[in-house]
Parts: C-alpha cells; sequence; structure tokens
C-alpha cells in the first residue's frame, strides 16, 4: 500500500476512455496514451484495436487460418483425441462463440448492453443470445474415453514395430 499506486493505461485517446471509465468507476486513475509512449518505454506490446478485437470477418480469418495449420495433423494422427469431423465440429462452435462473444464485446463498448455485473443483473434480457451454443460440440467425456482406445491401439502398434526392429537387428 506504500510507494506505488495503481493506475490503468490505455491507448485510447481521452474522449473515448472517458465515458467508459465513468461508466465502469474504476477506482483508479486511466491515463490515456493514444501515442502508445508508456508501452514503448515499459516494452508492453500493444492490444488490437477494438475494430480488430470486434471485427467478425478478422475472428474468422484467425481462426480460419489456425484451423487450416492443425487440420492436416488431426487428419493423420491415429492418437487424436477426437475425430476429424468431431475436430471441424468444435471449430465451428468455437467460431460461433468467438463471434458472439464479438458481438457482445462491441454492444457492451458501444453502450448498447450492460457492460458491468450490476448493469446485467438490471437487465437481464439485455446482451447477446448463446442459448443455441452447444458446448459439448467443443468436446466431451465419450471423445476422450474414444481417444484412449486409440492412443492404446497406437501405443501397441509402436511397441510391435519397435519389438520387430528389436528382433531383426540382433
Amino acid at each position: 500500500e506504500k510507494g506505488w499506486e495503481a493506475v490503468f493505461v490505455v491507448q485510447s485517446a481521452p474522449e473515448n476512455a472517458r465515458p467508459i471509465a465513468r461508466r465502469l468507476a474504476l477506482p483508479f486513475d486511466v491515463i490515456c496514451d493514444p501515442e502508445m509512449e508508456l508501452y514503448r518505454r515499459f516494452e508492453v506490446d500493444p492490444a488490437p484495436s477494438q475494430a480488430e478485437t470486434g471485427d467478425p470477418a478478422a475472428l474468422e480469418q484467425a481462426l480460419r487460418r489456425a484451423e487450416a495449420q492443425i487440420a492436416p495433423y488431426v487428419q493423420r494422427d491415429p492418437t487424436a483425441f477426437c475425430s476429424f469431423a468431431d475436430h471441424q465440429r468444435a471449430v465451428d462452435a468455437l467460431e460461433e462463440i468467438c463471434l458472439l462473444r464479438a458481438q457482445s464485446v462491441r454492444g457492451q463498448l458501444d453502450g448498447a448492453f450492460p457492460d458491468t455485473l450490476r448493469e446485467q443483473a438490471e437487465n437481464p434480457g439485455a446482451g447477446v443470445d448463446a442459448s443455441g451454443v452447444q458446448l459439448t460440440d467443443l468436446g466431451d467425456f465419450a471423445d476422450l474415453e474414444e481417444a484412449r482406445d486409440r492412443q492404446d491401439a497406437a501405443r501397441q502398434n509402436v511397441q510391435a514395430r519397435t519389438d520387430r526392429s528389436a528382433a531383426e537387428g540382433s
């Protein structure tokens, strides 16, 4: 408590940050650093812009790039935790969740949706409806049980090949 003071540094301009800071009633000072001098001084990477953070197209592109990198490994990995179809279903579910979250964040930043727990309790119907999201599409215990069987079979296969190689080499 002595010798330091908590502050919140944002890269926004004061005219953009003040309304949000007032609405949130933050218990500390907000320092606006749109020129990012403090970020450079303390070697802090900047956050993505609000436009990038809430841009559905940017989110979808990032997710699909990651999917394209991972998919070939999931397709050929006999020990994968899920089938390739389950992997694709999980990616689609994750995309839906990310897009709904981006919509929620955008609404909070624009003041259309409540952004504090108190405001959310006072307006329970306000915000984004995510009731259609099936979290089990991200994976479930059945996937892990099936994966264990595939992993056991793959381990036995590798062990058999190792044993054959050792026998042929001796």
